[in-house]
């Protein structure tokens, strides 16, 4: 008798919510709506985004993707 542990594999990307389909907030919403919207989905935590920092992020994207085509 062997003492050898069984693996299973798993697909992680099952547990995964893609993020189209994921409910958040900013930051400016008010408590009234983060409630109704953790409700609704029956969460029990949803991310708050800061617009400010969204735009940020999205505008930096955009110029790494422009700096990648003329590189290539």
């Amino acid at each position: 008798m062997t003492n050898e542990k069984e693996y299973t594999r798993m697909n992680i990307l099952f547990f995964i919510t893609p993020k189209s389909e994921t409910a958040y907030l900013y930051d400016d919403c008010s408590l009234r709506q983060a409630i109704e919207k953790i409700e609704y989905h029956k969460y029990t935590a949803v991310p708050v985004l800061n617009k400010k920092e969204e735009e940020e992020a999205r505008r930096s994207a955009r110029k790494q993707n422009a700096e990648q085509m003329i590189l290539q």
